[in-house]
């Protein structure tokens, strides 16, 4: 696949992604905080090395964004969300330690000033201040699951009332903020010394180095995410489909087009939903091409901007969203009783359902 010309590569630090004003965004409806111990061990190692070794710089991996026109210092996180938020939590992890660090010693009467101001300093990797509305405003904006734990526990250091009743990603989360915190622990000579701590921030957000591939769209996003292989795991092409469509429903609308899509995973039954959408469009009548793997989402696309029924924003209303969706619905139930002959499809298709068997 030629995806020359479809995007503009970068290479940058943290430093670099994360200064002035400009905010990053994961879309609401994109999957949620999913990384535990294993990557979380992966991505300290790497730092560590970096750390001890004096490395100048360490390629860390990849992140595919799309900068919005209308808000210029706003860019959508199409891919790399989770080492995006996990180096975040990195840099928590240090201002954290530094004000434990303030803790031990104002109770043992030593000058704080310092590691006050790097503490203060440390906010503006997170923040920054809204000239309009003069509201300090979040770098990072997290999906709907994750981001009120992220900016109002972890950014905050705030004790949640009860944590067993938040979502499992939100819990992860959490986790992750302890586990470099007691990575962080372990190192009397960074725990112990805020200069030290400041000279392993710096580290991390000067000599990591990730490649920033700015889309221009979203069906280049989709050509780069299925093109890159990069050690985290990118979207499925089922995942991008999931986001577009859920794109086009309104914000009112949004719950109902979700409770349909969650539908029509479950009819699939834990099947490859790609796979069942490109049969889905290659069994329409009108299709008069057999539609491959690669083509997929953009394809899906084409055959949603045929759904005529527009509204004046130019996407189309929930009434005819939701119609195509009961047509794939509908669809997804034979489908699944196509690859279970025990499925309750057939009982008025006693010699198909024999057939089945046979097969």
């Amino acid at each position: 696949m030629d995806i020359r010309g479809q995007f503009q590569p970068y290479s940058v630090t943290l430093e670099d992604l994360f200064k002035g004003e400009k905010q990053y965004k994961v879309p609401s409806f994109q999957r949620d905080y999913s990384w535990e111990i294993e990557e979380w061990d992966l991505l300290w190692e790497d730092i560590w090395f970096v750390w001890q070794k004096k490395v100048k710089s360490h390629y860390l991996g990849t992140i595919v964004i799309q900068e919005e026109a209308e808000t210029p210092n706003t860019a959508i996180v199409i891919d790399g969300q989770q080492r995006l938020t996990t180096l975040s939590i990195i840099v928590l992890a240090i201002r954290k330690s530094l004000l434990l660090l303030i803790e031990t010693e104002k109770a043992n009467g030593l000058d704080t000033t310092a590691n006050e101001k790097r503490v203060a300093l440390l906010k503006n990797f997170f923040t920054y201040e809204d000239i309009n509305s003069l509201a300090h405003q979040s770098k990072l904006r997290l999906n709907r699951t994750n981001d009120d734990f992220y900016r109002n526990y972890l950014v905050q250091f705030r004790k949640h009332p009860n944590l067993r009743s938040e979502s499992k990603s939100n819990k992860e989360l959490n986790k992750a903020l302890d586990f470099f915190c007691n990575e962080l622990s372990k190192q009397p000579e960074l725990s112990g010394s805020g200069e030290e701590l400041a000279k392993f921030f710096d580290c991390v957000r000067k000599q990591l180095q990730l490649i920033e591939i700015k889309v221009f769209d979203d069906v280049s996003a989709f050509n780069i995410v299925e093109t890159l292989n990069a050690r985290n795991v990118a979207l499925t092409t089922s995942d991008l489909l999931k986001n577009y469509v859920f794109s086009l429903a309104s914000s009112i609308d949004l719950q109902s087009v979700e409770n349909q899509w969650l539908r029509i995973s479950e009819k699939i039954d834990g099947k490859d939903l790609s796979q069942f959408f490109r049969y889905f469009l290659n069994s329409e009548e009108t299709q008069n091409e057999i539609i491959r793997t690669h083509q997929l989402y953009k394809k899906f696309k084409d055959r949603l901007s045929t759904v005529k029924a527009l509204s004046l924003s130019n996407k189309p209303t929930t009434a005819a969203l939701s119609e195509f969706l009961d047509k794939i619905e509908t669809e997804a139930t034979v489908y699944n009783a196509i690859k279970n002959p025990e499925s309750d499809y057939w009982p008025d298709f006693q010699e198909a359902r024999l057939i089945r068997r046979d097969i």
